[in-house]
């Protein structure tokens, strides 16, 4: 609001992301892979909670 008080106009960038999120770089990949893993192994620490619960007591 303060942009747009000050005379600045505001537009919303979800289209512009959305449309950058659909393409993604080898090196993004290779992040989603090591990340994915160390989901798995955070998960795998927590044997017998639902993945719901698990995710409940981390946050």
């Amino acid at each position: 609001m303060a942009l747009q008080n000050a005379g600045i106009t505001v537009t919303d960038p979800s289209p512009a992301t959305v449309d950058s999120r659909e393409v993604k770089t080898p090196e993004e990949v290779q992040l989603m892979i090591v990340n994915g893993g160390a989901g798995d192994a955070m998960l795998s620490a927590f044997k017998g909670g639902r993945f719901g619960q698990v995710y409940g007591s981390l946050s």
